[in-house]
């Protein structure tokens, strides 16, 4: 078997390229009225950790989703399963595998999703072993820089060391990042910098990111001879290759970086800082007080954990009620945070490379069944143009923008046009038929229907822009799924 090619084709997964869109947190939403189903959408939700599952099983409780939606939905690990030794998700492959695992026992999923992050995998490490590996190829001073951040500064959890626990290092997600660290804080003379590479080339980095969106379906589970690989990260033999599904390419993937915490703090504010791992966002959590308890420890003596969301919901924790109410807020916040990280994608970094970044957004509209981000009626007001009462709805064969033209200066129907395009999740621009149902010039209170026509082979979701080169703050969205 050939090597999996490490290229990755996606270089984004969220299809926005403005700059500044006009999405504010106070906007107001509600869930659309779902449609009717005909079938019973099954989807499956494999989660790395208990926090993850109880977020999304306290947002199906909270939004009854299960029955509102017609939607059979499972969510691993399920209950107490998280402390049993039989579940493997703890790392990408090992999601992939429950995932594979879980559709050969049960019948086919409409939907399966895989919740990860990144505090660890695919990141470049500078641990003890690391340390050992890069020490005979740079000088001492170097080394002694290196090794009093590594005790000193890159383990955040020294206190916990003490009690017994893990301890956590930084992660770099890319080399980029990597290299400016060195540079501020390792190699600070010009002679010094000619030991980057060596330094760089001696950390350890895992690949699995690259390896889930590469293209070859057998990377995890197979070597380049065809043998399957049985052993997990620390040689126990416990992958079966009865339950492996060569069409695992179609799963699909809600990720964070730098850890799911950021996600919920998604609910709370558009927060665009770079953390290091997980701990350091519960304190951030902790410093702003907005659970007006800790979020950190165990349930006891007003603490609180990610794991203990849903079992505070189901005892009617008004916090916890006031959280998950904030769920249309979070898919908002997202959209402006990885909107901001989009002049990073264009650079050719990988979105999984990025700290911060999100994409569970998709998930949670899916599961709200929203059909739109943006939704109702919205005013745009410029100083020459000017729309009152956007409105868009769509169907299977077609999308139609409603919209009165006021502005004071007529504009030609071609310009407007411009104004409107569909996106997919790679960040590709789709071609579509326009076709506006008015005069060549577009003058103050002309009605205006513009009908986009939708290939078949149009796959959701997608994204509708609507930008005003001229008043590039007046940006608006709709995810279309």
């Amino acid at each position: 078997m050939s090597k999996p090619n490490k290229k990755n084709s996606r270089e984004s997964k969220i299809g926005l390229n403005l700059k500044d869109p006009i999405i504010s947190k106070s906007t107001k939403t509600k869930n659309k009225i779902p449609l009717d189903n005909d079938f019973n959408k099954r989807i499956l939700i494999v989660c790395e950790g208990s926090t993850e599952y109880s977020y999304f099983e306290g947002l199906c409780s909270f939004y009854n989703i299960r029955q509102k939606n017609n939607f059979h939905i499972i969510v691993l690990p399920e209950k107490k399963e998280d402390n049993n030794q039989n579940y493997k998700g703890s790392s990408v492959k090992g999601l992939l595998y429950e995932a594979m695992k879980k559709k050969y026992q049960d019948e086919d999923y409409d939907e399966i999703w895989i919740v990860t992050d990144n505090d660890e995998e695919n990141s470049f490490k500078l641990d003890q072993n690391s340390l050992f590996k890069i020490k005979p190829h740079i000088t001492s001073e170097i080394y002694e820089r290196l090794e009093e951040l590594q005790i000193f500064r890159m383990n955040v959890r020294d206190i916990e060391e003490k009690k017994g626990e893990n301890e956590r290092i930084r992660y770099f997600l890319n080399k980029l990042d990597y290299e400016i660290f060195l540079f501020q804080n390792i190699l600070l003379t010009d002679a010094e910098k000619i030991f980057l590479d060596s330094i760089i080339e001696n950390t350890n980095k895992s690949n699995h990111f690259e390896l889930l969106y590469d293209g070859d379906s057998k990377a995890f589970f197979y070597d380049e001879d065809e043998n399957f690989l049985s052993k997990n990260a620390r040689g126990e033999d416990v992958f079966e290759e009865k339950y492996f599904d060569k069409n695992w390419k179609k799963y699909k993937v809600a990720y964070t970086s730098i850890a799911f915490e950021h996600w919920l703090l998604l609910h709370f504010e558009m927060n665009n800082q770079e953390f290091y791992n997980s701990r350091e966002i519960i304190k951030f959590f902790d410093d702003k007080g907005y659970f007006n308890l800790e979020f950190k420890k165990n349930q006891s003596n007003g603490f609180i954990k990610g794991f203990h969301l849903y079992a505070l919901l189901k005892k009617g924790n008004s916090q916890i009620i006031s959280f998950f109410k904030l769920a249309n807020q979070a898919i908002f916040n997202n959209l402006l945070l990885n909107n901001e990280m989009q002049s990073k994608i264009n650079e050719n970094n990988r979105f999984y490379e990025l700290n911060p970044f999100s994409d569970v957004f998709v998930l949670t509209n899916l599961l709200l069944n929203n059909n739109e981000i943006k939704q109702g009626f919205v005013n745009v007001e410029t100083a020459t143009i000017s729309f009152e009462n956007i409105l868009v709805q769509f169907d299977q064969d077609k999308i139609q923008v409603y919209f009165k033209f006021s502005g004071k200066n007529p504009k030609m129907k071609t310009e407007i046009a411009t104004l409107f395009s569909l996106v997919d999740l790679n960040n590709s621009k789709i071609q579509v038929e326009l076709d506006i149902n008015c005069e060549t010039i577009i003058r103050k209170n002309d009605n205006v229907v513009i009908e986009i026509a939708l290939n078949h082979q149009i796959y959701k979701p997608y994204f509708l822009f609507f930008h005003s080169y001229e008043a590039k703050k007046e940006s608006i969205v709709w995810l279309i799924e």
